[in-house]
């Protein structure tokens, strides 16, 4: 916030004028136009425009409520001849992006080929990591990774080995920074977006406010806070602390609050559009299993692994994505999204990614029209 002044992201309609405020992180790394184009023609076959891929299921750090250490085999690894195959396919067929995170992607031997390959092929590629063997990677980070963003949530080394409770072999936290350092400020005159998470939780409340200065000082673009799920009594924020972390924005760096979309969007969506993340997104776990989510992992389809559909340790990606099984999940998906029924996809965890996206597609549909463009508002707090 400079000169009383907070900046809002919105999306703006060019053909009805309508706009809707919307964070960037519903849409990176890729763009409005990537989703609006892909929402004009969604067939079965179009493949999704990103893939969260796990390599590994490996990591040097055992932070306590970790959901990738519950997925799958704890040490499950995908082959690199198996990643290299499927890279290619999901550039030929369309896919812009890749995720990678689940656990740790830094204790993956081969990333420096993914992200290598990734570039050479034109993928996006986001790294999520706790920096935990990020030494082993930072010259192929610096040199091909086009997204970075770094778990940290602490300010303390003393705090940040009680939150990750680190291995012998993984990074301290002073050593996770110098590289981080090191990587920003190799890529500041290009292309690389970085940034970082911060979990609220009663035990580093006090952090936070040095965190977002921290994180401005190392040259982040943004840093993101949202609540611990298990800290009820985080959920009304204390105003004051609130608007001194936004009080750190500046035209180069952002502070986010993760927060679900108004009730008032949601309840103007066309909700017999079936649910975008679906559609536009799958997971590669590190047992090669491919889900149409990460919600395929929860398990709250009507049989078990309803929501998978195969295995590319066995078969290739195409032959999954454009399988029967896939097929079968997304006939039940279009059959109860028209009945309007509450089934079990309506609670999903990117139920803010699919409310915004829904009006995007909306719109599309509405106005046979991708010409959305991003916005930034400046107006004055009330």
């Amino acid at each position: 916030m400079e000169n009383g002044y907070r900046q809002y992201n919105y999306i703006i309609n060019r053909v009805t004028g309508e706009r809707v405020q919307a964070n960037d992180f519903y849409f990176y790394p890729l763009t409005i136009a990537d989703y609006a184009k892909a929402y004009s023609d969604i067939r079965f076959e179009r493949y999704p425009l990103m893939a969260f891929i796990y390599l590994t299921n490996h990591c040097n750090d055992d932070c306590g409520g970790c959901f990738a250490k519950t997925i799958e085999d704890e040490e499950a690894q995908l082959p690199w001849p198996v990643v290299d195959n499927l890279l290619r396919d999901l550039s030929q067929h369309g896919t812009k992006a890749i995720k990678l995170a689940g656990r740790e992607p830094t204790a993956y031997p081969d990333l420096h080929k993914c992200l290598a390959l990734s570039h050479e092929l034109g993928l996006k590629s986001l790294v999520i990591t706790s920096g935990t063997n990020i030494d082993r990677h930072a010259e192929s980070i610096s040199k091909h990774c086009t997204h970075l963003r770094i778990s940290l949530n602490t300010v303390s080394q003393e705090k940040h080995d009680k939150l990750h409770r680190p291995k012998a072999n993984a990074l301290k936290f002073n050593q996770r920074l110098d590289y981080i350092r090191d990587i920003v400020s190799q890529r500041r005159k290009s292309r690389l977006v970085s940034g970082a998470t911060f979990l609220l939780r009663n035990t580093t409340l006090d952090d936070a406010y040095e965190f977002a200065f921290m994180c401005r000082d190392i040259g982040f673009n943004y840093v993101r806070f949202s609540m611990a799920d298990d800290e009820s009594s985080l959920l009304e924020l204390d105003k004051t602390l609130y608007y001194r972390l936004l009080s750190v924005t500046t035209s180069h760096y952002e502070v986010i609050f993760h927060s679900d979309i108004n009730d008032t969007l949601a309840d103007n969506c066309d909700h017999n559009l079936i649910d975008p993340a679906i559609r536009t997104r799958t997971t590669i776990h590190a047992n090669g299993k491919v889900n149409s989510c990460q919600g395929g992992w929860r398990n709250k389809w009507p049989t078990l692994n309803f929501a998978t559909f195969g295995n590319i340790n066995d078969s290739s990606f195409y032959d999954i994505w454009t399988g029967d099984k896939r097929k079968k999940f997304v006939d039940f998906v279009e059959s109860t999204q028209a009945e309007g029924s509450k089934n079990v996809y309506h609670n999903c965890k990117y139920k803010s990614f699919n409310t915004i996206h829904r009006w995007l597609m909306q719109q599309v549909k509405t106005n046979d029209c991708h010409d959305m463009i991003p916005l930034l508002v400046p107006e004055k707090w009330s």
